[in-house]
């Protein structure tokens, strides 16, 4: 084993008005304990009710005083980038300590570590760029248009992925001129302590940013109060209930992200091997505590055992080990309670008449380990709440028909995913199924594109996330080919209320950014279309070069992603990305702060655009080899992008 060594974890600290105390309270039952062993680490703390009435009456009264909403935006912005510099340097203590709260492997939690700052970056570079007054013409004299921060945001995130769900919402929150009270999940509170402990350090006014810690109580306190005014949380469906149902007495604005048993349709003409790496790759993402994960595989008749076959060797092929150690692909979960609840609902589908198939071996450890499971012929209509685990059921059906049908057979709509070899019919089926973002011959955990919205339909929560607007994001995209075209198809137009501008009271902050957008990304699609060492360049919904004209007029749509294609063998390309540019600055900055360039390999290599690793790098040069490349045009960075494309493609 190649094991991470752990130094002290973080403590579980209060944040109030300026002050820091351990909270009072310990809530019942198991504390934290190593996912790995079972031992006992730190007991669940949870803030006393007085301190959170306390925290919040803070928040309401910096927001009343102006302390951080009449910031100008220079100053605002500044202030981000100074906590993003104290992210900078938490990276492996952060990783350790979401590891142990969720289970993930460090190898994982280290990649989601390395974007915090980015994330920070990326808010005071939005911010920049789109301010918070625009003038409009009037009929008479200019109309003003102020975007105005609702007031104390309430953020509460899940323990899948706290650390960096905080970072993202956290920064936007204070970004949009809000005043921050975090919760942090009682079952992994650590690594948003870490972040806490960043954002403490370069001391922001008192009340701009409070943490308190607890369970339901905690959360019921700060989502009811009429002086929260948003309110964002990603979790359960239960819990999603009863913060909307306080929320309605005081219509506080609300973003809720709260998961889905998610369809794959697999047609007959799908590359099985393939699908079935893909699939495997998505059910064990984050252990399979990913909401996003496939849940309920709809294959074609002829296909079943076939693609049963195929999922169960490669998820065969994973190493379970320890959640610290650096060559483990699947961890443990994250509690025994979680483990616990897993058992049930697939012992219920068993009863239903299901058999159970397992993958793969689990380490000798007293943890919370839990091998890949496959349920097959349970009724489909049995399977319809999401499990958050290693586990698909997996249904035959008789044609499109019958598997669209089943697919949209349910109150969720989060995420779906369509495997075929025919693209245009994969798309097609794509556009059918009513989910938030429907991605084909593939299972990443990367957004398709960072200037669209992927909303939340039915049960699956309220808003969205992501920068733009539309009701539904499909992607054309085959991981394992050469060629990755990607195109977007919006239907829906739902503006989330906390998505990158989540609280700013008004319209006009899209199209602001658009039209920045636009200038910058003409200037780079000007430059690939006539340079000679690319033959291809393709933009997400739009026409392909050598048509370029055709683009340019409908460019007021493009979203500043394009893919190209270069003459040169793509690892040459490659190599000359790592030796003449900051390689790592562009992997890590998320496309917001500067540009971001990467090539489209394998799933690994997609989920390794957040690493600082070296090994990640030497990666990306080897799967780059048919020289398709994808960049994400940054608002502010055409000019410097072009001059670095020059120095790599001359």
């Amino acid at each position: 084993m190649a094991m991470v060594r752990v130094g002290r974890l973080p403590e579980q600290v209060d944040r109030i008005d300026g002050e820091l105390r351990q909270p009072r309270d310990v809530l019942d039952g198991e504390g934290l304990r190593d996912p790995s062993s079972g031992d006992h680490v730190q007991p669940r703390r949870a803030t006393a009710p007085d301190e959170v009435d306390r925290a919040i009456a803070a928040a309401a009264r910096a927001h009343r005083d102006g302390v951080w909403a009449d910031l100008d935006v220079a100053s605002r912005s500044e202030w981000l980038e100074r906590i993003a510099g104290e992210l900078d340097g938490v990276g492996d203590d952060l990783a350790v300590a979401e590891s142990t709260g969720s289970g993930v492997p460090v190898a994982v939690t280290r990649m989601f570590a390395g974007s915090l700052a980015g994330a920070f970056r990326g808010a005071a570079s939005l911010l920049r760029t789109a301010g918070v007054r625009t003038e409009l013409p009037g009929p008479v004299r200019p109309v003003e248009l102020l975007r105005l921060p609702w007031g104390p945001a309430a953020v509460l995130v899940p323990w899948n992925a706290p650390a960096a769900m905080a970072a993202g919402k956290v920064a936007m929150a204070l970004a949009a001129g809000c005043t921050v009270l975090l919760k942090p999940p009682e079952w992994s509170p650590l690594g948003c302590n870490l972040v806490a402990d960043a954002i403490h350090r370069v001391e922001l006014p008192a009340g701009v940013f409070q943490m308190v810690h607890g369970g339901p109580a905690t959360g019921a306190a700060l989502t009811g109060d009429p002086r929260v005014k948003v309110v964002s949380y990603t979790g359960s469906l239960a819990a999603g209930r009863a913060i909307a149902r306080a929320a309605a007495e005081h219509f506080t604005a609300l973003q809720l992200e709260l998961g889905g048993n998610n369809p794959a349709i697999v047609r007959a003409d799908a590359d099985i091997d393939a699908t079935a790496a893909a699939l495997a790759s998505g059910m064990l993402k984050l252990n399979g505590q990913w909401c996003e994960a496939p849940g309920k595989v709809l294959v074609a008749r002829a296909r079943h055992d076939d693609l049963v076959d195929a999922l169960r060797d490669h998820l065969g092929r994973r190493r379970i080990g320890h959640h610290l150690d650096d060559t483990t692909e699947v961890g443990p979960l994250s509690h025994a309670a979680h483990r616990d609840r897993l058992h049930q609902q697939v012992d219920a589908l068993v009863a239903d008449g299901g058999d159970v198939l397992t993958a793969g071996e689990v380490p000798d450890l007293p943890g919370w380990f839990w091998a890949p499971r496959l349920v097959v012929g349970v009724d489909p209509g049995r399977c319809v709440d999401e499990l958050f685990g290693p586990v698909v059921s997996v249904h035959p059906v008789d044609d499109d028909e019958h598997a669209v049908a089943l697919a949209n057979d349910t109150p969720y709509g989060l995420a779906g995913y369509v495997f075929s070899s025919d693209l245009d019919v994969a798309q097609a089926l794509g556009r059918r199924i009513r989910f938030g973002e429907v991605k084909i011959n593939g299972t990443s955990v990367i957004d398709l594109t960072p200037t669209s919205t992927q909303s939340f339909w039915g049960l699956s929560g309220i808003g969205g996330h992501g920068d733009a607007m539309g009701g539904a994001v499909i992607g054309r995209k085959n991981d394992l080919a050469a060629l990755n075209l990607e195109s977007t198809v919006h239907f829906g137009g739902v503006i989330s209320p906390f998505n990158a501008w989540l609280i700013l009271r008004g319209a006009g902050t899209l199209p602001i950014r658009m039209r920045a957008h636009q200038e910058a990304a003409l200037r780079v699609a000007s430059f690939l279309e006539t340079h000679p060492a690319v033959t291809r360049v393709f933009y997400p919904g739009l026409a392909s070069h050598p048509q370029h004209e055709i683009a340019r007029r409908q460019m007021r749509n493009f979203s500043g992603m394009m893919t190209f294609q270069t003459r040169r063998p793509g690892r040459e390309i490659a190599a000359r990305m790592v030796e003449k540019l900051d390689i790592i600055h562009y992997a890590v900055s998320l496309g917001h702060h500067r540009s971001l360039i990467y090539w489209i390999g394998t799933d690994d290599i997609q989920k390794s655009t957040f690493s600082h690793d070296a090994e990640a790098l030497r990666r990306y040069r080897d799967y780059a080899g048919d020289g398709v490349f994808r960049l994400s045009v940054g608002i502010e960075s055409a000019d410097d992008l072009c001059a670095d494309l020059a120095r790599v493609l001359d």
